[in-house]
Parts: structure tokens; sequence; C-alpha cells
């Protein structure tokens, strides 16, 4: 049987994705046949929530305390400053599996901010095969995939986005240990980085993920995923449905469309639906309006209706906006 890991990184503040991401994994079936594990590198606090997941998904729940992670794996950067910077968070997706999962057939990286809606296991299956790498190709991007260099891949909207992450094991060995590097020294990497505005020097992921496939090559290895059904990032410019396929809620492109397999972002707070609820035109307002509503409903019933519930602290959907184009 083959070994396939999702690799997530979270700290209590995004509880409401990761308990979604837990059920959705068991909605969809994702781990019908016991060959994926999801790994929680995790900051939770000792409220009982790691113990009533391991109850809810045991079959294929791995949570790993961060803290005993880099005692045991990279005591070297464990001082008190990496503790609480956001290094120590993002770096960890990214040494773990060279630490733990070099053994496993194909992994993904996902943020802790998405939610999953639908079962993509067969992307697995693909990577493991092919031994091709993964990841959702930028639409926002001035420089496609497949014909930039270093300056364009340090420009504001790189040509790829940094997860969904797809990648073999032993790949993922050689790889991904190069991403913090880059992210802690982008001097030394691209010191001529000519690029319009402020250089994002920064410990993000998508310039260092975009710069490793270049330097290393294996930007030849690349499987560019479809964005829209990866990240899903514009909410405008599309109107999402609903679809029921084998009995189980889906969200497509459209009634007959394409199912998306990951959304990107943090939709289940007021805040942020509130503030993605507006648009330049007409019909920019009631998409946005149609799609937050969709992905808020999705995320409460991931969060409140399957097996493990966490209480849903913010209510109704926000009132929508009077539409200021009628």
């Amino acid at each position: 049987m083959p070994k396939y890991a999702i690799v997530i990184t979270s700290d209590a503040k995004f509880l409401p994705g990761v308990n979604a991401m837990l059920n959705a994994v068991k909605y969809y079936g994702m781990d019908s046949d016991g060959s994926l594990e999801v790994f929680l590198i995790h900051t939770f606090p000792d409220n009982g929530y790691i113990q009533r997941a391991k109850v809810a998904f045991g079959s294929f729940f791995r949570p790993v305390n961060l803290t005993q992670y880099y005692e045991e794996c990279r005591p070297e950067y464990w001082n008190a400053q990496f503790k609480h910077s956001k290094s120590s968070m993002k770096y960890a997706r990214w040494w773990y599996p060279v630490d733990k999962l070099e053994n496993y057939d194909a992994l993904c990286v996902l943020d802790a901010d998405r939610i999953i809606t639908s079962n993509f296991t067969r992307w697995f299956d693909m990577i493991a095969r092919s031994d091709m790498i993964g990841l959702a190709a930028n639409d926002w991007s001035e420089a496609m995939w497949f014909n930039y260099n270093d300056k364009r891949a340090m420009l504001k909207n790189p040509p790829l986005y940094s997860n969904p992450y797809f990648i073999t094991g032993k790949r993922a060995k050689e790889l991904f240990p190069l991403i913090p590097e880059y992210a802690e020294h982008p001097n030394e990497y691209h010191p001529d980085y000519t690029g319009r505005g402020e250089p994002p020097y920064t410990t993000g992921d998508m310039h260092p993920v975009n710069l490793t496939l270049l330097q290393t090559g294996m930007i030849k290895d690349l499987m560019p995923l479809p964005a829209t059904q990866w990240v899903l990032v514009e909410t405008t410019h599309v109107k999402l449905v609903e679809r029921i396929i084998s009995g189980k809620k889906h969200i497509a492109l459209h009634k007959n469309g394409d199912i998306l397999h990951t959304i990107h972002r943090r939709y289940w707070g007021q805040r942020m639906c509130e503030r993605l609820m507006n648009g330049h035109t007409e019909a920019g307002f009631d998409n946005g309006v149609n799609n937050t509503k969709l992905i808020w409903d999705f995320y409460k019933f991931f969060n409140t209706e399957l097996y493990l519930k966490i209480d849903w602290k913010w209510g109704e959907f926000p009132e929508i906006p009077k539409n200021k184009f009628r």
C-alpha cells in the first residue's frame, strides 16, 4: 500500500480551518483505503481538542507538537528568538517532511486557512507514479511558469503559488531544506533583483518556493495545477455553486462545472467575509456575496455538523450590504 501525507502547521487561531479540513478528509473518504495520513504540526493549548481529534480521526490523524519536534530534530534553531518568530511555524512545514517523511510516496503541504471541498487523493497517485512536482499556476503573474527567471520569481505575484505543494518524500528531502534557506538569505540568491517596488524580502513562502524550483533545475519536472481548482483567491469573477456528487456536497464553478479541490484564505470569520463582499461592478458584487456565503456555509457545515464539532463563535453570516449598483 502506498503512503501519502498531508502536512499542515497551525496555531490555535486557525482551529476552524484545521478542524474543517480534518472533517472534510473523512467526509470525502480520502482516508478510506488507509493510505493517507494528516500531520498537524501545532501549538494548540492543552484544552482537549487534540485528544478529541485523535478519537474522531484516529485512523489518519497525526498530531505533532511544534516544541517537541524542534527539540528532537532541530534543537540548533530552538532558541528564545526563534521560538517566538513566525519562522518557527512556517519552516516546520518544510523541515518536518525532510526529517520524518522521506519514505512517503507522495506529500501535500497545505496552509491551515484552506478548505478542502473534494477528494483529491488521485493527485497523490499521479505524483507518486510520475515523480513530478505539483504546484498551482498563478493566474495573476506577469510571467508564466515555463518561461521566467530569478528576477521574475521575485515579482509581487510570482508564477507559482507555494501550496498545495505535491511532491514525493525523497524529492522533498532534497528540495525542502532550501526554502527556509532562500527565505532567510535572499540577497545571496538574487542580489540583482530589480523588480517593481520594494523586493519582498520576507520569510513568506511564495518567492522562496519559486526560487528553489528555478535554481535547482526542478522546474522542468513541474506539473502545473489549475489555480481556480486549487487556490481560488479571486472571489468576484466567477459565481460558485453547490453540487451534490455521490451524496456529498461539493463546490463547483457552475452547475455542470469542475469541482474545486481546495480554496485558499480565511473565509470563516465575519470580518473577512464583510471585506470580500465587495466588487467594482454589479456582477462582481453579486458574485462576491454569493461566493462568500457559499464558502461560509461550507466552513460552518464542516465545523458544526460532522464528526468533530467545535463552537462556531461567529453566529450567522454577516449582514449583506446594500447593493451600491442598484
